[in-house]
C-alpha cells in the first residue's frame, strides 16, 4: 500500500501502524455518538482496503459496550482505547481510534455516525463494509463489560 503511518497511546505500551490507499487529509474518522465514545472523545478511522497493525507490549483489556459485539481493544497501562474489531471469519476486522496517530491533524473533520440507531443484526454487515484487517500482537489482561 502507498500510505503507511504510525501511533501509539499515550504512555507507549501499544504501537499502531495503519497501512492506506490514500493520504491520511483524505481520509475522515467517523465520530460515534454513542455514551461509551462519546465520553472518550473517540473518532474511528478504518480503509477497507487498507490494514491495521496494533502491537500491545503491555497487555490490553477488551471492553464491550452497546450490543456486546464489538470489542474495544484498551491499553492497560493508560486506559487509551486503541482499536475496535470484531472477529469475523475468515479474518478480524476493526477501526483505529484516529487519535492515537501522530499526523492525526492531518485528518479531514469527523462525521457523526449513529450505530446505536441500528438493531446487532444490522450493525454487523456495515463493520464489513466500513471496516478493515486487524493484526493484533500481545495478550488481553481481562474481558469486561
Amino acid at each position: 500500500m502507498p500510505y503507511q503511518f504510525a501511533g501509539h497511546c499515550r504512555c507507549g505500551g501499544s504501537q499502531v501502524e495503519f497501512h492506506s490507499q490514500h493520504p491520511l487529509n483524505q481520509l475522515g474518522p467517523r465520530a460515534c455518538d454513542c455514551d461509551f465514545c462519546t465520553e472518550r472523545k473517540l473518532h474511528w478511522l478504518s480503509d477497507p482496503a487498507g490494514k491495521l497493525f496494533v502491537h500491545f507490549e503491555q497487555h490490553y483489556v477488551i471492553q464491550q459496550q452497546g450490543s456486546g459485539q464489538a470489542q474495544f481493544l484498551t491499553c492497560a497501562g493508560c486506559g487509551t482505547v486503541v482499536a475496535v474489531t470484531f472477529p469475523f471469519q475468515p479474518q478480524r476486522l476493526g477501526a483505529l481510534n484516529s487519535d492515537v496517530l501522530d499526523e492525526k491533524a492531518q485528518l479531514q473533520h469527523s462525521a457523526l455516525v449513529s450505530p446505536k440507531q441500528l438493531n446487532p443484526e444490522e450493525k454487523k454487515p456495515r463493520w464489513q463494509k466500513a471496516w478493515m484487517a486487524i493484526s493484533i500482537e500481545g495478550e488481553p489482561a481481562e474481558a469486561y463489560r
